[in-house]
């Protein structure tokens, strides 16, 4: 057997098996398995804590006054807080 026919084998060998690995993925998102869960953009989603809650409850409520306002996702909040919590945009004061 020549060095040439050898490599031929080999390549042959990685071809099927890399065909044998994609038929068992195709099959597999076929067939509902699950993904992977998908990363989210930014550090917001990760870390929902924000720096000026410590000493508030979250949203202002419905009889307290609201100061501030989310521009992204339109949440109200009183006057410690300067960030959402939801989406973690700088919140703009209501005039």
């Amino acid at each position: 057997m020549m060095a040439g026919d050898f490599f031929l084998w080999i390549l042959a060998g990685a071809t099927v098996a890399a065909g044998i690995a994609l038929l068992v993925a195709f099959l597999r998102r076929a067939h509902g398995a699950p993904e992977a869960p998908k990363l989210s953009r930014g550090l917001a989603a990760v870390v929902p804590s924000q720096a000026n809650d410590f000493a508030g409850g979250g949203e202002a409520d419905e009889n307290s006054e609201a100061a501030k306002i989310c521009p992204t996702c339109g949440s109200r909040y009183g006057h410690e807080f300067r960030t959402c919590k939801h989406d973690n945009s700088e919140l703009a004061a209501i005039n």
